[in-house]
């Protein structure tokens, strides 16, 4: 069985002095199973969706999906051949933010994101979770006006603010509390009993 991660720095493990103690590392330990994580510093949820679909693309294969959705006001666009990721660190995005971007546009482009990821895990048969750092994503979508747009309700990632490091991530004391609430919501959602009896 292999389970496949992907996500932003928290997913990623960013500060952790070992990679192994990020909360993927232990649901593969304490499951017993393979974990893939393509997780990384920075990312925005399109490049989420971006890297997990071309994970697939590329001959990968994974028996369940957790992704991890990171801040709407992230995105990333491709000019002239060349990716740009829009963050308001970003000097280059500084007009991006100050001209286009509102609360309305972020949280179009996250539901769009979701969406997308959601249909084509769907369409190539592969179960998912979804996790998320924001409590406001925690609601229905808006109506688009079509009835295909059925997000599903992400489970919400939350630590104490003693187990944040210098720059904000969870320390391996909170990455293993997470490990063990997913563990809870895989078995409360029946996402390990399927995936067991998928793979017996």
């Amino acid at each position: 069985m292999k389970i496949l991660f992907v996500g932003d720095s928290l997913t990623y493990g960013q500060e952790l002095e070992n990679l192994s103690d990020r909360y993927s590392d232990v649901i593969g330990r304490e499951l017993n199973v393979e974990v893939v994580n393509i997780a990384g510093e920075g990312l925005s949820n399109d490049a989420i969706v971006r890297k997990t679909i071309t994970y697939f693309e590329e001959g990968n294969t994974a028996d369940l999906v957790i992704f991890q959705f990171t801040f709407r006001n992230r995105a990333e666009s491709f000019v002239n051949g060349m990716l740009l990721r829009f963050q308001r660190s970003r000097k280059y995005a500084e007009n991006y933010y100050k001209y286009f971007y509102t609360e309305e546009v972020g949280q179009y482009n996250y539901d769009k994101n979701q969406y997308f990821l959601e249909v084509f895990l769907k369409s190539i048969g592969v179960p998912f979770r979804m996790l998320t750092v924001q409590e406001k994503d925690l609601t229905k979508a808006k109506d688009y006006g079509y009835d295909q747009f059925k997000k599903t309700e992400p489970y919400l990632l939350t630590y104490r603010k003693d187990q944040r490091l210098p720059k904000g991530h969870p320390n391996a004391e909170a990455h293993r509390m997470l490990a063990m609430e997913i563990i809870d919501e895989l078995n409360h959602n029946q996402l390990l009993d399927n995936l067991h009896r998928g793979n017996s």
